[in-house]
């Protein structure tokens, strides 16, 4: 009390003496004495005291009243008016001015000490309640989460700015309406209508959490992607008043989910104000004395007597004991007081008193007195629950919150913030400098340009690393802070609710860097990407399909029209009625080859194709296709082409002067053969029988070559063939060797294909002639089907021959590869390296399974579809 300095402004200088010397009695500190308005004034500012005695009635142009209005103008300072006025008018112009207390002149030592110290407390809990209400106001509007709250019958009594944007009402429109009508929320996946959190939560008394795919239906319609939570609202009995719904839109989430998650908390502490009273116990007659405000404070009737044990009746029971044995233990030891208990107001029901007493001893040390005053705190005990209920949600959102003074040191951070930056404790928070959350790379920017822009502008947001303490890990985080203020704007701290984005961070890295191999990909495989949205006519291409077609963004038009502008103009209506018949035949997708000419006159040959997309009626609204530069592989594709005729010609030519001598050759050592035997002893008739089948070998083996280099370029025309007939062709044509050798042949039902028939005849001669010539066993068995398969049919020619070692598998379809000599087995050597040719030329493949002395399985496939001619 030797600290509270008072200023005393009175008109009489023996009142204003008389004054001061009474709170020099009660331990105060005079500031100063004035009689004149602008003279407190100056003093007050100049001064600073702690509280203004004023009266109403002062010396110059300014009275009491105007000189009160103007300290508080001006200073936060507690003014109590003395005067000898009492009017209703006086009293009204007081009540203006907001003064702390109201004593009329005469007045005693008791009153007036109570008087000051009633308003010193409610000067301190006013200004208490003003900053939490502004903690609260800044805290609620600047969170990332929406906060609905409602009351105990479920309707809304709050909701903030994000809140008003998710659900498209405005919080003056959502007002008292039941949560069900704003807050509405569908399963995502089906549609159906779910239950309302808050209806549960205040059915079950327990925090709910919102089920998995729970979408908000907004006010115009729209399904929003929602997750968190709903919570009750208890009041300090622990009696549910309402309930608390916290979410936040998840639509970023769900789309990135590589990335990249972030979800914001909606928090809320609510304080209300304080009042107080005075009394005096009489312990020596038993018998209290109370102010008028306590009357109204306990809700008893003005003027009732009261005595202690009165007083202690009205306590609730769960206080009253610990109540007595503080009252007793002050008595006993003639020391001071406090308590805090609840008390049973008979209009207002339960409420939170806080009693602080000081006792008054006999010179023997005996208390006589109790003098005091009660502050109803039912407001600040409902504040405090607020504020734990604040802490509470806060440690449930998956957010980082915390709080720092203006020394930069943190006094809380929840949770989750916690762990996400690898803390251990609240107090290792708090024991922590804001610099070191930080890498030392960011720390200038952090304080040097953000907390700058933060306190001229009141908050700001960045983008920025938080560092791990345990692992070192890089954070990346939404670092959203704002400055609290007090009531007169000056800051006293900062909060922050920060959102983690470390994983979107690498997803957009990871997506930059697939876009940039893309990219890449793209230029060395000269093929690049489209798409034609049909409905706006606005064509989308990569820089690659830009650098095929020679073109510079800035000189296209980005429509069909000008794609088709660029193609070549002979093969310009080929294009159009294949990409147009796509979507009039309603395909799924359309592929094409044509020249397009470029601005400087080069003409490119390329290959596109597309695939149609579909809106939920299946009509076609987006075309998305590649361009594969082509021309390189068209030219040399020509080149080759030139190649094999100059090269089948050569073959030819080459061929047919090879037959005609070797035709004479054979011819006359067949003559010689058949005219002079009787003149030609044994060993040159031998001699000349050898060199006959050497010839033949030598006029099958050119034949065998010729047939070989014609396989892709003097092939038939591909027609629908029943492969039933082509078998029973070749089998009659080798019927003598079958019957000569026995052989028994199974043959399955073949299917129609799309073929060349004679080249596919000359595969089967082949396989089935190999089959019944490398078979040494006493009964040949050959087994011809097949198998359908998704795209093809799986053909298989399979004997008990002599077989083949895997070693081999490769080798024997090579040309001239043979595994026997001529005169072990007869051959060319091209027979299998004609049928690899054949079926290559179909699009199939094939193989050959086998076994020495087990027989050999060769296996070549046909697709169903008509395959490469």
């Amino acid at each position: 009390m030797s600290k509270t300095a008072i200023l005393i402004v009175e008109d009489e200088a023996i009142v204003a003496a008389d004054l001061a010397g009474k709170l020099r009695q009660l331990g105060y500190k005079v500031a100063g004495i004035t009689a004149q308005g602008a003279e407190a004034v100056a003093l007050a500012e100049r001064l600073s005291p702690h509280l203004v005695l004023m009266d109403i009635q002062l010396e110059g142009p300014m009275d009491g009243i105007e000189t009160a209005q103007a300290i508080r103008d001006r200073q936060d300072v507690p003014v109590i008016y003395l005067t000898a006025h009492s009017d209703a008018a006086t009293l009204s112009r007081a009540k203006l001015s907001g003064p702390f207390g109201y004593i009329l002149k005469p007045f005693d030592e008791r009153e007036l000490a109570t008087q000051i110290e009633l308003a010193l407390y409610k000067h301190i809990a006013e200004r208490q309640l003003r900053e939490q209400r502004e903690w609260l106001r800044v805290t609620l509007t600047s969170i990332g989460d929406a906060v609905i709250a409602t009351d105990a019958a479920g309707r809304i009594s709050f909701l903030n700015p994000v809140a008003e944007s998710l659900t498209g009402w405005k919080a003056e429109e959502a007002m008292d309406r039941n949560i069900p009508e704003v807050f509405r929320i569908v399963n995502e996946q089906t549609g159906q209508a779910l239950e309302d959190p808050v209806a549960r939560v205040l059915r079950e008394r327990c925090a709910v959490a919102l089920a998995n795919h729970t979408g908000l239906v907004t006010r115009d319609g729209r399904t929003v992607p929602i997750e968190d939570s709903a919570a009750p609202i208890l009041d300090a009995a622990a009696k549910v008043i309402g309930a608390v719904l916290v979410f936040h839109d998840v639509t970023e989430k769900r789309r990135a989910e590589n990335a990249l998650r972030a979800s914001e908390q909606r928090l809320r502490w609510a304080l209300q104000g304080s009042g107080g009273g005075a009394w005096d116990w009489d312990l020596m007659r038993d018998e209290g004395w109370w102010s008028q405000e306590m009357y109204d404070l306990w809700g008893v009737e003005p003027g009732t007597r009261m005595l202690l044990k009165n007083s202690l009746a009205m306590v609730n029971e769960q206080d009253r004991e610990r109540l007595r044995r503080t009252i007793e233990e002050s008595i006993s030891r003639c020391s001071d007081f406090r308590c805090e208990f609840r008390i049973r107001h008979a209009v207002r029901g339960e409420r939170w008193m806080a009693s602080y007493g000081r006792t008054v001893c006999d010179e023997s040390g005996r208390t006589v007195h109790l003098l005091g005053i009660s502050l109803d705190i039912t407001e600040r005990k409902s504040a405090e629950t607020e504020r734990q209920k604040f802490v509470s949600l806060a440690d449930q959102s998956t957010e980082f919150i915390g709080m720092w003074d203006m020394n930069f040191m943190p006094f809380y951070v929840n949770d989750a913030g916690q762990r996400l930056v690898g803390l251990d404790s609240l107090e290792q928070a708090c024991a922590t400098p804001v610099k070191e959350f930080f890498f030392p790379e960011d720390q200038s920017f952090i304080y040097d340009e953000f907390f700058p822009r933060v306190l001229q502008e009141g908050r700001a947001e960045v983008e920025i690393r938080f560092r791990h303490f345990k692992t070192g890990e890089r954070l990346w985080m939404i670092f959203n802070v704002f400055y609290i203020r007090d009531a007169e704007g000056h800051a006293t701290g900062l909060a922050t609710v920060s959102r983690n984005i470390t994983k979107r961070k690498l997803a957009e890295e990871a997506l930059r860097q697939s876009e940039e191999r893309l990219k890449r990909s793209q230029e060395i495989a000269h093929l690049g990407s489209w798409e034609l949205d049909l409905e706006r006519n606005e064509l989308t291409w990569s820089d690659e399909v830009y650098r095929i077609f020679g073109l510079q963004p800035q000189q296209f038009a980005a429509t069909y029209e000008a794609f088709l502008a660029a193609v070549h103009p002979d093969d310009r209506l080929m294009v159009n009625d294949a990409y147009s018949g796509s979507l009039s035949a309603n395909k799924d997708n359309y592929e094409v080859e044509h020249r397009i000419v470029r601005p400087d006159g080069a003409i490119r040959y390329v290959h596109g194709k597309c695939e149609h997309h579909r809106d939920g009626s299946n009509k076609i609204i987006r075309s998305v296709g590649m361009v594969h530069d082509i021309t390189e592989q068209k030219q040399a594709q020509e080149a080759l082409e030139r190649s094999n005729r100059e090269l089948e010609q050569f073959a030819y030519v080459a061929s047919h002067d090879l037959q005609e001598p070797l035709r004479a050759i054979v011819g006359f050592l067949q003559l010689l053969q058949s005219r002079y035997a009787d003149q030609i002893d044994e060993k040159g008739r031998n001699f000349i029988e050898r060199s006959v089948r050497a010839g033949h070998r030598m006029q099958t083996l050119i034949r065998e070559l010729l047939t070989l280099s014609r396989v892709h370029t003097k092939g038939a025309v591909f027609a629908s063939t029943d492969l039933n007939l082509i078998v029973k062709d070749v089998l009659d044509n080798l019927q003598s060797i079958i019957q000569e050798k026995n052989v028994d042949i199974t043959c399955a039902r073949l299917p129609n294909l799309t073929i060349d028939a004679n080249q596919i005849q000359r595969l089967f001669q082949n396989l089935i002639t190999n089959a019944v010539r490398y078979n040494e066993n006493p009964k040949p068995i050959i087994d011809i089907g097949c198998q359908e398969h998704d795209h093809a049919y799986h053909f298989h020619v399979k004997d008990n021959g002599i077989g083949i070692s895997s070693q081999f598998y490769q080798r024997i379809f090579k040309v001239f590869q043979r595994l026997h000599t001529d005169r072990e087995y007869p051959g060319t050597g091209l027979g299998l390296a004609l049928c690899k040719k054949i079926v290559e030329r179909h699009g199939g493949t094939i193989w050959v399974e086998s076994q020495p002395h087990a027989g050999s399985t060769f296996y070549f496939t046909l697709p169903k579809q008509r395959g490469v001619s």
